[in-house]
C-alpha cells in the first residue's frame, strides 16, 4: 500500500498513515516534519523514485514559437520576472536575449500565473529560482509568497489553462504537462552555449550526472555544478520513495508480505518493463 504525500497536503502522510508500505513525497523531507511525527531522517529509507523537470512557459500573441523557436531567458531574468523586479515583455533583459523576437516582443505587462494549491511543483520551482538569484523574495516551500499581482490556477492543468487563456502570461508547471499542450512550449534557457538548452531527456540526465559528485548527490536543483553545466536542466528533481527503516504496518507484517514489498522495488529498479 502506498502512502502519498501530495499537493494538498504539507504533511508526511506515510508517518501518520502506519498502514502504508511506503510512500512518495516530490521533496525531501524536512526534519520538522520528521518532528511532528516523532520520527527523524536516521528512522526513513529516503531514495529516489524517478527524476522529473519543472518549465516555464508563456503565451505572448505576436511571438511564432515552433519545433526550433524558443523564447529563451537567463535563469536570473526568469528568477527576476517571478521575483516581480522585470514588468514588461520588451524589458532590455528579454529583448537581448531574444534578438531574433526583438522587434515582436511588446511593451505590454508580464503576467504572473502561479499554483493556487500547496505544490511540490512550486517546491521544486522556487528552490531553483531562489539559487538563480540571490534574496528570491517569493521565498522556497509549497506556497510562496508571489506578487500580488498573479493570477492562481489549480494544479499544474490550471496554471496551463490560465497561461493559454491569458495573453501575455507566464506560469510554470510539469514539463510533460507543458509538452502535452498543443500550443504551449517551454521556455529555453541560455547557458553560455551556442544553442538554448531545452527539458528533455538528456538534460535531466545530465543534471543528474552533475550532481552526482556533489556533497548532495540528491540535490539537482540548487546544486552549483548544475547550474554551471552548460547541458543540464537546472529545474530538474527526483520524486522519492520513502520506507521506514525500523518498523512495519499495522498489517501486511509477515516476513512474506514484506518480502513482496521489497520484490517489488526490485522490479522497479531493475526491470526494463519499469522504465515504460
Amino acid at each position: 500500500r502506498l502512502g502519498q504525500s501530495d499537493d494538498q497536503h504539507d504533511r508526511f502522510c506515510f508517518a501518520a498513515d502506519v498502514g502504508a508500505d511506503f510512500a512518495g513525497t516530490d521533496v525531501e523531507i524536512k526534519n520538522s516534519t520528521y518532528a511532528t511525527y516523532n520520527t527523524n531522517a536516521e528512522a526513513v529509507l529516503l531514495v529516489p523514485s524517478l527524476a522529473s523537470a519543472v518549465c516555464a512557459t508563456a503565451n505572448v500573441p505576436g511571438v511564432p514559437l515552433g519545433e526550433s523557436a524558443h523564447l529563451v531567458l537567463k535563469k536570473a531574468t526568469l528568477a527576476k520576472i517571478f521575483k516581480g523586479d522585470i514588468q514588461y515583455w520588451d524589458h532590455e533583459d528579454i529583448l537581448t536575449q531574444n534578438p531574433n523576437f526583438m522587434l515582436l516582443l511588446p511593451h505590454k505587462k508580464i503576467q504572473p500565473v502561479v499554483r493556487q494549491d500547496s505544490s511540490g511543483t512550486t517546491a521544486i520551482f522556487t528552490s531553483a529560482l531562489a539559487s538563480f538569484v540571490s534574496n528570491f523574495t517569493p521565498g522556497v516551500g509549497k506556497v510562496a509568497a508571489w506578487p500580488s499581482s498573479s493570477i492562481k490556477g489549480l494544479y499544474n492543468a490550471g496554471v496551463i489553462d490560465v497561461v493559454y487563456s491569458t495573453p501575455y502570461s507566464i506560469g510554470y508547471a510539469v514539463v510533460g504537462d507543458v509538452k502535452r499542450h498543443k500550443d504551449l512550449q517551454c521556455i529555453a534557457f541560455e547557458n553560455g552555449a551556442k544553442v538554448p538548452i531545452t527539458p528533455s531527456r538528456e538534460a535531466v540526465h545530465a543534471a543528474i550526472a552533475a550532481a552526482r559528485g556533489s556533497a548532495r548527490p540528491l540535490d539537482l536543483i540548487s546544486s552549483a555544478s548544475v547550474n554551471s553545466s552548460t547541458g543540464a536542466w537546472p529545474i530538474s528533481s527526483y520524486t522519492y520513495i520513502a520506507m521506514r527503516k525500523f518498523s512495519r504496518p499495522n498489517s501486511r507484517r509477515t516476513c512474506t508480505e514484506r518480502r513482496a514489498v521489497v520484490d517489488f522495488l526490485m522490479w522497479l529498479y531493475t526491470s526494463p518493463l519499469a522504465l515504460e
